[in-house]
């Protein structure tokens, strides 16, 4: 019974410490938010045509959606929408409720990330826009 009581003991450090990592990542969430909603602003009004608003139930700000995917695709170069939204999934542990709207908004964002198939995605680095901070 000893053992058992050490592994529960260890497996509530962890969630606390998961808690502790999740509440710090909110708040560095927020504070990139805040910093660049100006900057968002300009981009949604230099867009050539006006888009259909649709509305995606994302916890994070959409930059943040954009980074993770970026770094994903240079890695893979080529990705269907269900291995993103798993992966998203996976690191971020919440429900996107429609990945294909999230991903267009992200193609919008970072036109070196392509749709080139019924959910495939793929990923040209001459194509990436410099972000400057």
């Amino acid at each position: 019974m000893g053992s058992s009581e050490h592994i529960y003991r260890e497996l509530m450090e962890i969630e606390e410490e998961y808690r502790r990592l999740q509440r710090r990542a909110e708040y560095l969430i927020a504070e990139l938010s805040r910093g660049t909603s100006d900057s968002a602003k300009e981009v949604a009004v230099t867009q050539e045509r006006p888009l259909k608003q649709r509305r995606v139930n994302q916890r994070y700000p959409l930059e943040v959606y954009v980074h993770q995917i970026s770094d994903l695709m240079r890695e893979r170069e080529s990705m269907s929408a269900r291995d993103i939204q798993m992966e998203l999934e996976l690191r971020y542990r919440h429900q996107i409720s429609n990945i294909y709207q999230l991903m267009a908004k992200v193609e919008q964002a970072n036109p070196a990330i392509k749709k080139v198939g019924r959910g495939i995605y793929t990923y040209d680095p001459s194509a990436e826009v410099p972000i400057f901070m």
